[in-house]
Order: structure tokens, then C-alpha cells, then sequence
């Protein structure tokens, strides 16, 4: 539980699947279940639909969904992350040429449905 946090919140995580590699991608699985199992912060993965990449180890998540889940998940708060991250959604999940980078982002939401909290793993 957040320190502040109302008694009755209940915190999940998200993780919009896959990352751009395919190791991550299961290692990050095997956190989030790690983390349910040590502290009961239940999460969920919203699948992002892909295809693979140049090489069989990566994947390339679909531009199309990843701008809905940006419209439908994201824009709608983006002032609670703004003042949550200090940096615009824009800066953390597009590129400069416009492009969506949603596949690889985890949140902390409140709610399944409401991010409150993200981080994007950006490929190494």
C-alpha cells in the first residue's frame, strides 16, 4: 500500500505486452508473477498484437493498436501522469516522427482499467 493512499484502494499493475525482445518480454511475465505471488499486487497483461521483427528474437507490436491504447488508455489522464512522471505522455510513449511506443510499458493503476503510474522499458 502507498503511503496516503486510501485504505480500500486497491493497486494492480499492467504490462502491455510484448516488449521489442522476446527474452524480456518472459522475463518481465515471470516478475509480475513474482511480484502477485510475494506481495498480492495482482496484474494484468493487455496484449498488444505483433509480428516478429527483423530477427526471430524480436517483435514488432501493431501501429494501429498501439495508438488505440494510447487514445483509450493514456490521453484520457493525461494530466494525472504528467504531474505523476513530470514528463508528458507524448515524450514517454512517441517518438519524435509520431510513432507510438505503448508494447514494453508497465503502469500502476488503481483500478485494472486507470493508469496512474508508467515506466516504458526501452530496448537495450
Amino acid at each position: 500500500m502507498i503511503s496516503g493512499q486510501p485504505a480500500s484502494t486497491t493497486l494492480a499493475l499492467r504490462y502491455y505486452a510484448p516488449h521489442f525482445t522476446g527474452a524480456t518480454d518472459l522475463e518481465i511475465r515471470g516478475l509480475l508473477a513474482e511480484i502477485e505471488r510475494q506481495h498480492g499486487v495482482p496484474y494484468d497483461v493487455k496484449e498488444i498484437p505483433s509480428r516478429p521483427g527483423s530477427d526471430l528474437t524480436t517483435r514488432v507490436a501493431d501501429d494501429t493498436a498501439e495508438r488505440n491504447c494510447y487514445e483509450l488508455d493514456f490521453r484520457p489522464r493525461a494530466v494525472l501522469l504528467r504531474q505523476r512522471t513530470s514528463a508528458s505522455i507524448r515524450q514517454l510513449l512517441r517518438s519524435q516522427s509520431g510513432r507510438y511506443y505503448i508494447a514494453g510499458t508497465i503502469t500502476i493503476t488503481h483500478h485494472p482499467s486507470v493508469p496512474t503510474w508508467l515506466r516504458h522499458l526501452t530496448p537495450v
